[in-house]
């Protein structure tokens, strides 16, 4: 799974980082390491420990890959590992990266699906999903529409998504 900063953020803050370095392989681009391990910044000495313990791999594969995106930083270098020919599906937070995985047909989700994924597949338990949930709504600026999408998305919904 690829993840972008924000997203990775996000699941750091709810404590989720560890349940998601167990259950899928996390491939990340250096531009998305260089935005979680700025020094000072929250999170910044727990991401640098991740990797270099492996828990998140720093891919450098897109190189290859010369198409202009209209994305910048870590949410373009993620996609563009993923028309590489890795990962299987994207975390990702930021709108316009959303919006071009939805108009290219690129398989993604955001972070506030992530507890409910881990829980039904059998990766947390319920009320840790649901606590999470809860400081996601409350650390993300989501939209309404995402918000009802979570409220109501089943396992089914999310089948393609699970470790």
């Amino acid at each position: 799974m690829l993840i972008d900063s924000s997203s990775a953020i996000l699941l750091y803050k709810t404590g989720l980082m560890d349940a998601c370095g167990r259950a899928y392989t996390l491939v990340i681009s250096r531009s998305v390491m260089n935005e979680l391990i700025v020094p000072g910044h929250e999170g910044a000495e727990y991401f640098a420990r991740f990797i270099s313990e492996g828990s998140m791999i720093v891919s450098h594969e897109y190189r290859g890959c010369l198409l202009d995106l209209p994305l910048a930083g870590g949410e373009r270098d993620i996609v563009l590992l993923y028309l590489s020919g890795q990962g299987e599906f994207i975390i990702i937070d930021d709108g316009q990266g959303a919006a071009y995985c939805r108009a290219n047909h690129i398989p993604y989700i955001n972070a506030l699906l992530i507890p409910l994924a881990l829980e039904y597949a059998g990766k947390i338990a319920s009320g840790s999903s649901r606590h999470c949930l809860k400081a996601l709504l409350d650390l993300g600026r989501y939209s309404r529409e995402v918000k009802e999408y979570a409220a109501h998305c089943t396992a089914k919904m999310l089948e393609s998504f699970m470790p």
